[in-house]
């Protein structure tokens, strides 16, 4: 009689063991992830019933705190605003000498112009 079932071994860790058996760090995954599931379904339940969990519980927001956050916020919006200078400064740099890079580049071609017609002169007499 031909076997047709599957080969033995364990598709979870790989092992060579009984397929229905876990190796430890699965069934330590397994139990921290149904820990984490009742957890929330307690949470939950003590939310319909109106309740308030321990770890739901929102930490109390002071004056100091609020201030502590604007300043933060004030200083990353002048860095913020440092960097947009700066960025301007680069643009209207380029800018200005963008009009004295044309003239550049055409006094440039106008010169290799030249310079080709001087070889090719050179090249008819050679």
């Amino acid at each position: 009689m031909i076997d047709v079932r599957e080969p033995s071994g364990c598709r979870v860790c790989e092992c060579d063991d009984d397929p229905d058996r876990l190796s430890l760090a699965s069934a330590l995954e397994a139990a921290k992830i149904e820990r984490a599931a009742q957890r929330r379904l307690a949470a939950l339940r003590g939310a319909v019933r109106g309740r308030v969990t321990v770890s739901e519980e929102r930490p109390t927001v002071t004056l100091e705190y609020l201030a502590e956050q604007q300043r933060r916020m004030l200083a990353a919006q002048r860095t913020m605003i440092d960097d947009i200078n700066v960025m301007a400064a680069i643009v209207r740099r380029l800018d200005n000498t963008q009009g004295a890079l044309l003239d550049e580049m055409r006094a440039i071609h106008s010169l290799l112009a030249r310079a080709v017609d001087r070889v090719r002169v050179l090249e008819e007499k050679g």
